[in-house]
């Protein structure tokens, strides 16, 4: 299975990232049109986000608009989940993420701590990290930079403080200092989506050691959540 160079995928991230107009990144219609045909169907086929909001955690909920995304009580949840697989003291760590750090890229998420399903085997063998996971992780940071941009402060207490620690925020930020964090934040997620994805084909996870796909290919929740994480940040 081929996975992309880290060149290319500086490459793929500038053409799905890349400046538009007044500095406003826009997204490739090439690509959006390959997503579209070929896994997504006729323009404007999407999952009721109504529905799908009432099953999903809360960093999910969230990019569904259930829950405001300024929420301190979310964000501390959501930092939460995010230090579970990517720091390397935690018991569920991704050894993948260690790797995507040294390329300045990631974390990958899963789908909750103590997940054991493998997606291959009917072995319950120890969970992987899911695009799904990870791109609605991204659209949560670009939807809350938003709402900063939008408002002018940052929802900083001692709820939200291990949220914006993850990416170097602290109280003394400025809104546009930390809007432009979160962004960052959001792009190396989606960066190590594009790094992993054979030749931008995504199935439903990542294994969590080597980072190679696994389980479902091209499943189209896992398109559907990265063209959403995208288009959330060219509105930004």
């Amino acid at each position: 299975m081929a996975r992309a160079s880290a060149a290319e995928c500086a490459g793929l991230s500038r053409r799905f990232l890349g400046a538009g107009r007044a500095g406003v990144p826009a997204v490739s219609p090439t690509i959006l049109r390959r997503f579209r045909a070929r896994r997504l169907g006729a323009p404007g086929a999407w999952a009721d986000r109504g529905a799908l909001s009432r099953r999903l955690p809360e960093r999910r909920r969230a990019a569904y608009g259930a829950i405001p995304v300024t929420d301190t009580k979310l964000l501390a949840t959501a930092a939460q989940l995010r230090s579970q697989w990517a720091d390397p003291g935690s018991t569920y760590f991704y050894p993948v993420n260690g790797a995507d750090q040294q390329r300045g890229i990631g974390p990958l998420l899963g789908r909750y701590p103590g997940d054991v399903y493998d997606g291959d085997t009917d072995t319950q063998a120890g969970d992987h990290p899911w695009a799904v996971s990870t791109a609605n992780f991204a659209e949560l940071y670009y939807r809350l930079a938003g709402k900063i941009i939008f408002g002018g402060t940052v929802p900083f207490d001692s709820l939200s403080a291990g949220f914006f620690s993850q990416i170097g925020v602290d109280a003394s930020t400025t809104p546009a200092a930390a809007a432009a964090a979160l962004q960052a934040a959001g792009d190396q997620m989606l960066q190590a989506v594009i790094f992993h994805s054979d030749n931008l084909e995504l199935s439903e996870q990542f294994d969590a050691a080597t980072g190679y796909e696994k389980s479902v290919s091209n499943l189209s929740w896992s398109y559907a959540s990265f063209l959403s994480a995208v288009r959330t940040r060219t509105a930004i």
